[in-house]
């Protein structure tokens, strides 16, 4: 389900290759209750109303968001692995948790500084793009792996992986973990649930969903859809969950 006022901003040029989308979302206590699915993603999230700035780790598992007071909340989404290089922290720390930015300390400190000095939300996503520019995202082995995970989750096995770009399945396993907070497992398992999820907005038939989406048949969608949205693929679609 996606809060009430919420929208998306695509990233500027230069961060595309790591970031996927700026977001805010507005409006008043209450009407912004929702639930946050797993979508592989960190985020760093300027929370204007409370003043605080925060880095929202990988999530395995939903999260109901009730704000208690007014939302006023603009954020950068990454792709997975996208965060590692301006953290400067494996990511693994982080999942299923949060970190305010502030006391993560040194350019994330000045970053959450320079948000919360904007006058409205869209110049706080603004100012969020201009002080990530310039970070290069690593262009190595691991990174090639991770975009083959990320391009295609239901074919993706990290032995073949591994061995294509020339490293050991136990460095790709750990890498991706410190990069994304995932597993490769886990990481797979939650961008195929995120393709099925959008695919369940269509009116394609569920056993098409399914094998579309790499499922050995409907019952697995159901139990993936299950696992990480606690609602039935009918309920996804039905945009009740």
């Amino acid at each position: 389900m996606t809060a009430p006022g919420y929208r998306e901003v695509p990233p500027h040029p230069a961060l595309r290759p790591f970031v996927e989308c700026c977001w805010c979302a507005l409006g008043p206590a209450g009407a912004g209750a929702h639930d946050v699915l797993p979508d592989g993603c960190v985020d760093f999230l300027i929370d204007r109303a409370a003043g605080a700035g925060w880095l929202i780790g990988a999530m395995t598992k939903k999260h109901a968001f009730v704000p208690a007071r007014d939302v006023a909340i603009a954020a950068v989404r990454f792709r997975p692995g996208g965060a590692r290089a301006f953290v400067g922290h494996d990511l693994d720390a982080f999942t299923d948790g949060r970190a305010e930015l502030a006391l993560l300390g040194g350019h994330l400190r000045e970053l959450a500084l320079r948000a919360l000095d904007a006058r409205s939300a869209e110049a706080t996503v603004d100012a969020l793009q201009r002080a990530l520019q310039g970070v290069d995202r690593p262009a190595d082995a691991v990174a090639h792996a991770l975009a083959g995970l990320v391009a295609d989750p239901a074919s993706f096995r990290v032995d073949e992986a591994a061995a294509a770009v020339g490293i050991t399945r136990q460095h790709l396993a750990r890498e991706v973990r410190r990069r994304t907070g995932l597993s490769p497992k886990e990481l797979a398992a939650i961008l195929r649930f995120r393709r099925a999820c959008a695919a369940l907005r269509s009116p394609a038939p569920l056993a098409a969903v399914a094998a579309d989406n790499g499922y050995a048949d409907q019952a697995h969608l159901a139990r993936s859809v299950r696992r990480f949205a606690g609602a039935t693929p009918g309920a996804v679609r039905r945009g009740s969950a």
